[in-house]
């Protein structure tokens, strides 16, 4: 749905249709921005069709978390360090699959940011750990954290993918929706 004071692609690049936007200061940064978040909801896109292709046939919920963290970790940059924690017994977090330094073993629901998104069910996007009083510091090089839930169809919590990064308020929204989204997928299909 194209308007003439909208931003489209032509022929590979940006460009604006609004009379006098490309003397408009920051235009630069704008579209840098623009094409970087185009990009990584591209990426994005191509890394769930690899995900779920290569979890077509597998029912192993231990393999499908291996999988999905390699594909992450592998994917994106900026991801420092990720992984599952899986939940044990009732209100405790164990560590699962991951890459990058070593995790925390053990996490109680109650501590955490790790433990927040078990217990409230719901995204922690925390853009500085620093800031948070209930950030465990598993790795002293971690500024900034995204913890979603993956939860079965009985909304029961089964794990949550943590992923930190050492660069502070790296994440984003589209962050955030690409890994629900994900975390969606995994606990409809492991449940």
């Amino acid at each position: 749905n194209l308007r003439p004071d909208s931003v489209a692609w032509n022929h590979g690049s940006l460009r604006s249709f609004k009379p006098g936007f490309e003397s408009q200061p920051g235009r630069h940064t704008l579209l840098r921005n623009m094409n970087e978040s185009i990009k990584l909801k591209e990426n994005y896109a191509l890394v769930q069709l690899k995900i779920e292709s290569l979890l077509e046939d597998e029912s192993d919920w231990v393999s499908a978390m291996a999988t999905v963290v390699s594909e992450l970790h592998n994917n994106f940059s900026y991801f420092d360090w990720t992984g599952f924690y899986r939940v044990t017994s009732p209100n405790l977090l164990k560590i699962g699959p991951y890459q990058g330094s070593h995790g925390c073993l053990t996490i109680p629901f109650s501590k955490g940011i790790c433990g927040a998104a078990a217990r409230k069910k719901k995204t922690q996007l925390v853009p500085n750990v620093h800031e948070r009083e209930d950030h465990i510091a598993c790795s002293s090089s971690t500024l900034s954290e995204i913890v979603v839930p993956v939860m079965d169809s009985n909304q029961n919590v089964l794990a949550v993918l943590d992923i930190d990064s050492d660069t502070e308020n790296v994440f984003s929204s589209s962050d955030r929706d690409f890994l629900e989204k994900l975390c969606k997928y995994l606990g409809k299909k492991y449940s």
